[in-house]
């Protein structure tokens, strides 16, 4: 969203430059997490289907913001950030679930 709403050539191509490396970075973070946190009997077909969602997310919403693009690419960025905002949701959620979980360990010790 940075990148969109950036006034500047040097601070949106900074933006970018920082979101790109913390993907980097997350990336075998997160891989590390659901490796962790998943039964190693269902562990292949939840990777598998994890991609094939982001495959059918990035065909169902690629074409109109790139249709979006065409007319302005700050509102297509803003556009694409607006799409993901939901899993901010998703993942405070689990945060939320993750600490309950802890919190019933520590009370059991």
């Amino acid at each position: 969203m940075l990148s969109a709403l950036a006034q500047s050539l040097g601070l949106a191509i900074g933006a970018f430059f920082v979101f790109s490396l913390s993907r980097g970075l997350i990336g075998p973070l997160f891989a590390t997490w659901t490796n962790q946190h998943i039964e190693s009997q269902v562990r292949a077909t939840v990777l598998s289907m994890q991609s094939q969602l982001d495959a059918i997310g990035q065909i169902s919403s690629g074409p109109p913001v790139g249709v979006v693009g065409r007319f302005s690419l700050r509102l297509a960025l803003l556009v694409s950030a607006g799409m993901l905002t939901p899993s901010l949701f998703l993942l405070y959620r689990m945060q939320r679930k993750e600490k309950l979980i802890e919190t019933e360990l520590v009370a059991e010790i």
